[in-house]
């Protein structure tokens, strides 16, 4: 309400029209005031704007120029009111707003921010998700290939799963997606430009797993200083074995790792018996000459197998 409080004040300094005139608000409050109290007749009319429901009054004597008076109200509003997403979306392509224009209830946005790129059909990802809005307080922004969504939840895995579902009912949309926790407006581009960057070592690459922590990534982000000498020499010394590791083989090595070498995690979310599991983990060793389950020999085998998939993807392109 303050944003448009805002804007109210902005349109009694600018309007250009020669008709004396007051605004209210439904409840009768004044929020313009331009016409003098004389005691003679006056004539109103109602505006509806994004959210607020106005009463304009002038005197009778000028009761043929109402019309006019509401179509000037109406088009300045238009170009000051914005709603919350169209705020949250110029904040998110860099544009600076006064401080009247980021009152509540945009100061206090979700403190949860999520990225989902749409690597295909992202305009029909954007429209299932908004259909089947998860909670009434979240916020929805498409922009470019991105949907951001702003939220409050302390549990953002129920959540995350929630959206996983929704998005899944159609097996063609291929995503990628990254959250993180954002302090307010001030901060808001700043993080969304961090989880961006994260979408794009997703997608460098070619990671299986789907949704990422904001700092689950750090190491790809390190691996981005190598020189392209070294990454390529990794390469070359690694290719052949890792090009005998098959998709199942890939995808369990990403999700092993991403669960910190959790083996109840990890097959719960590859959907697999435990058993199974390991059967995979020993024939990785057998190939790799890697024990995953180790600390320090995984952390070694990241890197390269990492180094790895950027480089032979670059080849595939």
């Amino acid at each position: 309400m303050n944003s448009f409080k805002y804007s109210l004040k902005e349109i009694e300094k600018d309007i250009d029209i020669d008709i004396p005139f007051r605004v209210k608000d439904e409840n009768g409050h004044i929020l313009i005031n331009l016409l003098e109290d004389t005691g003679e007749k006056t004539i109103e009319t109602k505006l509806e704007t994004k959210g607020n429901n106005l009463i304009i009054e002038t005197s009778m004597e000028f009761k043929n120029c109402i019309g006019l008076l509401k179509y000037c109200i109406k088009e300045k509003l238009k170009d000051t009111i914005k709603s919350k997403e169209e705020i949250i979306q110029d904040i998110l392509i860099g544009k600076s707003f006064c401080d009247g224009m980021l009152e509540c209830p945009i100061r206090s946005i979700p403190t949860n921010i999520i990225l989902i790129y749409g690597i295909s059909d992202k305009d029909e990802m954007f429209n299932i998700l908004l259909d089947k809005k998860i909670q009434s307080e979240e916020i929805l922004v498409s922009l470019d290939k991105y949907i951001v969504v702003l939220v409050n939840d302390e549990n953002m895995d129920k959540y995350l799963n929630s959206i996983r579902e929704i998005i899944d009912t159609n097996p063609n949309i291929d995503y990628y997606t990254s959250y993180g926790i954002t302090k307010g407006v001030l901060d808001l581009k700043e993080k969304f430009d961090y989880l961006k960057v994260n979408i794009n070592l997703c997608m460098k690459y070619k990671l299986k797993v789907k949704v990422y922590k904001e700092n689950e990534l750090i190491l790809e982000r390190a691996l981005e200083s190598i020189s392209e000498v070294e990454k390529k020499k990794i390469y070359n010394d690694y290719n052949k074995k890792l090009s005998k590791l098959d998709d199942d083989l890939i995808k369990t090595i990403e999700v092993f790792l991403k669960e910190g070498l959790s083996v109840s995690n990890a097959s719960e979310k590859l959907y697999i018996h435990r058993n199974t599991l390991f059967y995979r983990i020993d024939k990785i060793k057998k190939i790799v000459n890697y024990d995953i389950t180790n600390f320090n020999e995984a952390t070694e085998f990241k890197i390269i197998f990492n180094l790895w998939k950027a480089n032979k993807n670059k080849e595939v392109i």
